[in-house]
């Protein structure tokens, strides 16, 4: 199912970057987070477009804040929601060494595909780079290794609280959790 979505050709206007594409779990969908250069000093237009794999249609398409810069984006295991990544840039020395500004803006921003309302905002400061989370097999938690902290922050989507706080996090960690959903699996340079 996923060789599915390598069929969308995604065209853009001239001077458009395309920043990140990811696949729905079931291939069925694909997203995309687009660019729009600035004009003068303002950053980037931010739109997230999602396409049907089958038809090749949009099905969605709705802006992104511009405040911060999504660092990575993940689709929930059914396909309904998609979360944004907008991690913390400054990272100096191995360190991240933010601003109180850059901590604030960090965050985690649910959307529903269908019409791209905004969900919920998880405030997990991530990193810049691939940052990884992970939602559950039922979709009802989401994971994400916290770069202040060093521990994996589990949220409750339902009620929007933090569920659990998992030690031994790295940065860089990538999520996945079991197909059971009993348990997560953190990788950084090992096992952990």
């Amino acid at each position: 199912d996923q060789d599915r979505a390598r069929g969308i050709l995604c065209e853009l206007d001239e001077g458009q970057v395309l920043f990140h594409l990811e696949a729905a779990p079931s291939g069925s969908l694909v997203a995309g987070i687009i660019g729009t250069p600035p004009a003068g000093e303002n950053p980037y237009t931010l739109k997230l477009t999602c396409w049907d794999t089958e038809t090749q249609i949009e099905v969605s398409s709705f802006n992104l804040p511009n405040e911060s810069f999504p660092s990575n984006l993940e689709f929930s295991n059914d396909g309904s929601r998609v979360a944004v990544v907008f991690g913390l840039r400054t990272i100096r020395d191995g360190e991240v060494k933010p601003d109180p500004q850059q901590i604030e803006e960090s965050m985690i921003r649910l959307y529903r595909v269908a019409d791209g309302q905004h969900l919920l905002d998880l405030p997990t400061p991530v990193h810049s780079g691939r940052a990884s989370v992970a939602f559950n097999d039922d979709d009802r938690l989401l994971a994400a290794p916290n770069v202040i902290t060093s521990e994996i922050d589990v949220w409750n989507l339902e009620s929007g609280s933090k569920q659990i706080k998992l030690k031994g996090a790295k940065p860089e960690s990538s999520l996945v959790f079991a197909p059971t959903g009993d348990r997560l699996v953190a990788h950084a340079n090992g096992f952990q």
